[in-house]
């Protein structure tokens, strides 16, 4: 049964915030705990979480606010649950933060934790709502309006965070998937396998690899390659084909082995073949391939936007969007751009990655823009004829930078495609990208992405431009910041929607972390004007003395 936990907003007389001496109480007025109590802890939408559970009379919910903020300070503070719990019962600004007034008032296991995550999950699996989500727009919103943060301007980056497994070669994911399967099997089930299948449910893979010489390895791929696909054509039509285990078995079969036929071996699928796509561990369906300059990465991208007006006093993260690594980020951009973007949004910096066709024409249709710090691809000679230089009206070109003018042209498949005589190329002295023929005319073509790219070069000219461009690298603090507790880059948590959690998660605590250093700055100023007649008089009386001494 839901209950919303409102006992905080009355607290007791002589709880032991209140009991305690007045230095720390000054002290506890400047602490982070008050601050996460009143940004964070007291602006906790608990009612988001009711969907969880039953409307029937029955034992009331952990309660919500406790858990969201428990789950915000353990990334705050990169702990793991054990010491999380620890640090509720026993630490009193955590007690204080979530509006418990002493030690032991109310506890919490661990197994209380799991179960609340776990339904968070389930949640999402079945409705595609993350909860998380929801509680993240809300104190974003919050925190816009309270202290009058501006929207206009946004910045755009993303990075990769590895999912929790092992980098598995060939040999080592069939065994992986082959033993899942066997230790995820009931009885019935492994009964119709035969003797040679099932020895191997007790192999550790790691192990096993590892007493192989190189011709052993490439009998023992094959040999288990034919075990998985016996298997899976053996559970076809059966129940067991619903269990995640087979479901798993079955995709690694359909993405690495083909089968010749009845009665002959099966033949495993070339490498070059194999795409980011593919399984890779049966712990983690989820995690995909990527390769980013000399680096393999293994799991997710977590997009990130954040606010950057430069009259803004802070700057808070707005949007958290989690896909697998080897989406593109301008498809990410361009699945998300509504989201992203809202009704304030006028301007978006990002990187070249982000710029797209269809991104650049959604935008334009919604007069608003993307500001791109670079470009893909290579950068041309700088001496090239750009298709700027053409006198180029309604998509037709008036005359080349030469002065000279097309035979014929026309416009097809948004590409201009125009014919210039011998005559007209032949004293050009300029480095054009013309297509020279020997008896026909010159064919110059101008596609409409081409037409873009040189105008957004010419774009890195203006300076008003460039100051745009110079709001996007304090982004890179923020990527560092969501990587900060991870161990080598690696999340630790496996699938998709736990790390979009996770990530969801960690942008409140560094929304909190903002804004709590704002409070402070902003107290520290206060207390400077308050009191800038006392340094004034010290400063007068210590300039005076070394008048009177020198």
């Amino acid at each position: 049964m839901f209950k919303e936990n409102r006992v905080h907003e009355m607290p007791e007389l002589f709880s032991e915030k209140n009991t305690m001496p007045e230095n720390l109480k000054k002290r506890y007025e400047k602490s982070w705990a008050r601050g996460f109590y009143e940004d964070v802890f007291s602006r906790i939408d608990e009612t988001v979480f009711s969907v969880l559970y039953s409307e029937k009379a029955s034992r009331p919910n952990l309660p919500v606010n406790i858990y969201v903020s428990l789950e915000i300070l353990k990334e705050l503070f990169g702990l793991s649950d054990e010491e999380l719990l620890d640090r509720f019962h026993f630490d009193n600004l955590f007690i204080f933060a979530m509006g418990l007034n002493r030690v032991g008032e109310r506890t919490i296991s661990e197994r209380a934790l799991y179960y609340m995550r776990r339904r968070v999950v389930e949640y999402e699996e079945k409705t595609g709502i993350n909860l998380f989500d929801k509680v993240f727009l809300t104190l974003k919103d919050d925190y816009i309006k309270k202290f009058g943060i501006s929207q206009k301007v946004k910045r755009i980056d993303s990075t990769l965070i590895g999912s929790n497994i092992r980098r598995l070669n060939r040999l080592k994911l069939f065994l992986e998937v082959l033993c899942y399967f066997l230790k995820h099997s009931d009885e019935n089930s492994l009964s119709k396998l035969s003797e040679g299948i099932k020895e191997y449910r007790d192999v550790t893979p790691e192990h096993y690899v590892f007493s192989l010489n190189s011709d052993e390895t490439k009998t023992k791929i094959q040999e288990i390659a034919q075990h998985l696909y016996r298997i899976k054509v053996l559970f076809a039509n059966d129940s067991v084909s619903e269990g995640k285990a087979y479901r798993i078995l079955a995709r690694l079969v359909d993405e690495q082995i083909d089968s010749r036929g009845k009665g002959k071996p099966v033949k495993l699928k070339e490498p070059s073949k194999l795409t980011g796509s593919c399984l890779q561990s049966p712990y983690d369906p989820d995690a995909t391939y990527r390769k980013k300059g000399n680096h393999a990465y293994q799991g997710y991208s977590v997009s990130i936007a954040e606010t950057c007006d430069p009259d803004n006093e802070v700057q808070i993260i707005t949007d958290v969007i989690t896909e697998e690594n080897n989406v593109d980020d301008s498809k990410i951009l361009e699945d998300n751009i509504d989201r992203i973007m809202g009704e304030e949004t006028e301007e978006i910096i990002a990187d070249g990655a982000y710029a797209n066709k269809n991104v650049q024409e959604k935008l334009a249709d919604s007069k608003r823009c993307i500001v791109t710090t670079a470009l893909r691809g290579r950068k041309p000679e700088s001496d090239k004829v750009r298709s700027t230089d053409f006198e180029i009206e309604n998509n037709r070109i008036i005359r080349c930078p030469n002065g000279m003018t097309p035979i014929n042209q026309e416009f097809v498949h948004d590409t201009i495609v125009a014919r210039f005589s011998h005559e007209s190329c032949e004293a050009c002295p300029m480095n054009c990208f013309i297509r020279k023929n020997k008896r026909k005319p010159h064919v110059l073509e101008i596609t409409k992405e081409r037409l873009q790219m040189d105008i957004q070069r010419e774009r890195y000219n203006d300076s008003e431009y460039v100051k745009k461009c110079k709001l996007r690298p304090a982004i890179e603090g923020t990527m560092f910041q969501m990587k900060l507790h991870l161990r080598n880059g690696k999340s630790k948590y496996r699938g998709k929607i736990k790390v979009k959690c996770s990530s969801i998660v960690r942008s409140m605590a560094i929304n909190f972390k903002r804004v709590y250093a704002y409070r402070l700055k902003k107290a520290l100023f206060y207390y400077i004007c308050k009191n800038i007649s006392r340094f004034r008089s010290f400063l007068f009386r210590k300039n005076s003395f070394i008048l009177c001494n020198a």
